[in-house]
């Protein structure tokens, strides 16, 4: 017969199993990233609530049943492993990182209505949002590489004559206007991704957020680069355009004859070439980072 020693710590036993275990399932399946932070908290407290509440109950109608009175300590005992496991709970949503698989189902064919949490599924329609805009500019620059700019920018065939100056612009801003606007989508598609992501889950946006801040700065910078170039490589052709009768190219080379002239063209060209090389040095800096973001998604 079972003593009334060995009946209180099979209560106290079973109530600290119940209260290890169900944060323990709640974590696992945020990890799993089966639901987000908010609502593993809340379906946390829910279910402790309700499954201290049950064993409870069990306990009063065994210790009726039984003839041992249920302990007060017992009850203020089973308020306070609630509220430990609950707090651990919480920490533990803080500090661990979800698995995820968002990267194998943006490239399934897996529809988005059926992606749960809301969490995952606006994150998997961010990667396929993004993925579309990159391959609409990747096709519309074949499309306009399909008329080749030869000669190349700065190179001193393009500034020959004014035919060339005009082709050579318009070249350069029908490529440069394919990067701006595909700057635009991505910015739009990142925008409407956070006034969903604020309301599912503000936590997760904070941190995804603090780990893209790198990357998206750097991306900034290079869009305004290009645009800075792009300027700086208009304001040389118009003046070069201008002063097409002073300027002579014979044999792959530019001479001007007006020491003016050519003290002007040459100050265009140097900070022209100055805001090429940071641009490119920012722009392998911003490739560099967005590998990093594309690997913590896929982890």
């Amino acid at each position: 017969m079972t003593t009334t020693k060995g009946i209180r710590f099979n209560q106290w036993l079973i109530l600290v199993c119940v209260n290890g275990t169900v944060p323990s399932v709640i974590l696992w399946k945020y990890h799993a990233g089966e639901i987000s932070s908010a609502i593993a908290l809340l379906c946390g407290a829910i279910v402790l609530a309700v499954c201290n509440t049950v064993v409870l109950f069990g306990f009063q109608k065994r210790s009726k049943s039984d003839g041992i009175p249920i302990q007060r300590s017992l009850v203020v005992g089973v308020i306070a492993l609630a509220i430990v496991a609950l707090l651990s709970m919480a920490l533990g949503l803080r500090l661990l990182h979800q698995r995820n698989d968002y990267a194998d189902i943006a490239i399934s064919d897996k529809p988005l209505s059926s992606i749960e949490p809301e969490q995952k599924r606006l994150v998997v329609e961010l990667i396929r949002r993004t993925a579309a805009i990159s391959q609409e500019e990747n096709k519309a620059m074949a499309e306009a590489q399909k008329v080749p700019m030869n000669p190349a920018v700065y190179a001193p065939e393009s500034f020959k004559d004014k035919e060339r100056i005009q082709s050579t612009l318009a070249l350069l801003t029908n490529y440069a206007e394919i990067d701006f606007q595909s700057f635009d989508k991505q910015q739009s598609a990142r925008a409407d991704f956070r006034r969903k992501m604020a309301v599912c889950d503000a936590e997760y946006l904070k941190r995804w957020d603090a780990e893209r801040k790198e990357q998206e700065d750097r991306e900034k910078s290079a869009n305004q680069l290009e645009h800075d170039w792009l300027a700086s490589v208009n304001v040389l052709y118009l003046f070069a355009e201008q002063h097409t009768r002073e300027i002579a190219v014979d044999e792959g080379k530019t001479s001007i004859s007006d020491p003016a002239v050519r003290k002007n063209f040459n100050d265009l060209l140097a900070q022209s070439k100055r805001l090429h090389e940071r641009l490119e040095s920012t722009v392998q800096e911003e490739v560099r980072l967005q590998k990093q973001a594309k690997a913590r998604i896929a982890e």
